[in-house]
C-alpha cells in the first residue's frame, strides 16, 4: 500500500534537483552502492495520498497501539526502495514559499486576477526552509545550495516535522484516551419562539456566545430567510466559510433560486482561501445571486448578515452580526460572539 506511491528520485547530472512544492514533505537520502561503494543523494516526497502515521500492532498486547512515523517506516525499508544501495543517513525536510498575493489597483477583472497570481504563488521564493538536525552536511548543503536559501531562513528540527499530522493520532487512537464530545447548547430563546428566528429576534435582541452555543442557530437563521415567503432580500459578508457544501452558501443559492434577491460580498484576499472563495463566488453567481468582490485595496473583514422581510406591508431589517467567520467547523471550537437584532436604531 506504499512502496506503489513512492516515487524516488535520484539526484545527479542526469537528474536535476526538482521542483519542492510549498509544504510538502520530502525524505533526504545519502546512499552508497553495495558494490561499487559510490555514493548518490535521493529525495523521497511522501504523498499526500499517504498516512503520516503507522500503526503497528503489539503481537503481546493487541490492546497496546504503537505508531511510528511514515519517514521512520522508509527509512528502515530503505533497500526494498533503493535496491543495491545501503543507506548512509537522511532526514526529512520541508520549505515554506512567499505566499503573498499582489494585486494592482488598476486590475480589470479581480478573479482572472487572482487566478493568476495564484498559479504564479506555487512556485514563489522559498522564504523558510524546515529540516531535520541530523540530516547529513553533504545533502543539507545540496538542498540550501538548490533551493537558494538564506542562512537566516534555515530552521534545524528535532523531532517531528509537520506536527499537524498528529491530528491522525487522535483520529485514530484509542478513544478512552479523548475527550468527551463537547454539545454546545442551542439558545432557548429559539425554542421557546416556536423555532421561529425572526419572532424571536422581534422580541428581543439575542447575543450568542460561541463555542459554548452552537452555531447552528446562525445557519438555522439563514435557512429560515432562504424558505421565508416573506422575505424579499439577503445581503451577506463571506470571508471564510466551509470549502465544500457550505450550509450557509447552500442557503444563499437556496434562496436566489427561490427568487428573493440575494447579494454577497466575497472576500477574494483571504489568506489561503482565495482559490475556494473564486469558486464558491462562481457558484453563486450561477445560482442568481450578486457577488460582489470588495475593494482592491482593502480586506472586507466584516461577519453580516441582513435578511429583508416584508410584515404587515412594512419591510422589516434582520441582522446578524458576527465576530467570527460563517464556518460552521471553525466555530466549534473559536470563541466567538453573535448579535441577532431587528432594532433599527
Amino acid at each position: 500500500n506504499i512502496l506503489p506511491v513512492l516515487t524516488p528520485l535520484a539526484i545527479d547530472p542526469a537528474h536535476p534537483f526538482p521542483f519542492i512544492g510549498n509544504l510538502g514533505l520530502v525524505l533526504s537520502v545519502q546512499l552508497q552502492h553495495e558494490k561499487s561503494n559510490k555514493q548518490r543523494n535521493a529525495l523521497l516526497p511522501l504523498p499526500e495520498i499517504l498516512s503520516r502515521f503507522i500503526k503497528i500492532e503489539c503481537s503481546s498486547n493487541k490492546n497496546n497501539l504503537r505508531m511510528l512515523p511514515l519517514e521512520e517506516m522508509l527509512m528502515l525499508f530503505s533497500k526494498k526502495i533503493f535496491d543495491g544501495y545501503e543507506l548512509l543517513g537522511g532526514g526529512l525536510f520541508r520549505v515554506i514559499r512567499d505566499s503573498d498575493i499582489e494585486l494592482q489597483e488598476e486590475a480589470e477583472d479581480l478573479v482572472i486576477a487572482f487566478q493568476n497570481q495564484l498559479r504564479r504563488r506555487k512556485r514563489g521564493k522559498v522564504v523558510r526552509l524546515k529540516i531535520d538536525q541530523n540530516c547529513p552536511i553533504k545533502i543539507k548543503n545540496m538542498i540550501v545550495k538548490e533551493l537558494e536559501v538564506n542562512p537566516e531562513d534555515i530552521v534545524e528540527t528535532n523531532g517531528i516535522l509537520g506536527i499537524a499530522s498528529l491530528i491522525e493520532i487522535y483520529n485514530d487512537g484509542p478513544k478512552n484516551l479523548c475527550f468527551k464530545k463537547f454539545e454546545p447548547r442551542f439558545p432557548e430563546r429559539i425554542r421557546e419562539a416556536d423555532d421561529d428566528c425572526f419572532k424571536a429576534i422581534r422580541n428581543k435582541d439575542i447575543v450568542v456566545h460561541h463555542p459554548y452555543e452552537s452555531f447552528d442557530v446562525v445557519m438555522k437563521f439563514l435557512q429560515q430567510a432562504a424558505k421565508d415567503p416573506k422575505v424579499v432580500a439577503i445581503k451577506q459578508t463571506l470571508y471564510r466559510t466551509k470549502r465544500d457544501h457550505s450550509p450557509i452558501v447552500e442557503a444563499l443559492i437556496e434562496a436566489a433560486e427561490a427568487g428573493k434577491s440575494v447579494t454577497a460580498i466575497v472576500e477574494l484576499k483571504a489568506r489561503f482561501y482565495e482559490e475556494a472563495n473564486i469558486k464558491l463566488s462562481q457558484d453563486l453567481e450561477k445560482a442568481g445571486v450578486h457577488v460582489v468582490y470588495g475593494v482592491v485595496d482593502l480586506k472586507t473583514h466584516a461577519k453580516v448578515s441582513l435578511v429583508v422581510r416584508k410584515e404587515n406591508k412594512k419591510l422589516i431589517t434582520y441582522v446578524h452580526f458576527g465576530t467570527g467567520n460563517y464556518h460552521p467547523t471553525t466555530a466549534k471550537i473559536y470563541t466567538d460572539l453573535s448579535l441577532f437584532t431587528c432594532d433599527e436604531n
